[in-house]
């Protein structure tokens, strides 16, 4: 299920278990605060540019970015904290000019 919220941001909501198998992570009990953010770029190298700066400030990747089956090309990854992180390029959505220099 997916809504679109205030400005660019989109709320994506689907099954824990599809989530863990999309981002190649392992299938755990339910825990409360449990999401990925998504955060979607508007090109696609910048997909594998973002991980890897990620990965040298210390995250772990938990998928190599690909080409997803729905269109998209993306990848995973966990923060210091543990929070999970999908990078996102979608040919079919150019977000608008990051207003953040």
């Amino acid at each position: 299920m997916i809504f679109k919220l205030n400005g660019s941001l989109i709320l994506s909501l689907y099954p824990r278990g599809e989530l863990a198998k999309d981002a190649r992570i392992p299938r755990t009990p339910p825990a409360s605060g449990e999401f990925s953010v998504g955060h979607i770029v508007g090109e696609r190298s910048e997909v594998d540019a973002l991980l890897a700066q990620a990965q040298e400030a210390g995250a772990t990747p938990t998928d190599e970015a690909h080409e997803r089956p729905w269109g998209i090309y993306s990848g995973y990854f966990r923060d210091p904290d543990g929070h999970l992180w999908e990078i996102i390029w979608n040919p079919r959505h150019v977000p608008p000019p990051s207003s953040v220099n």
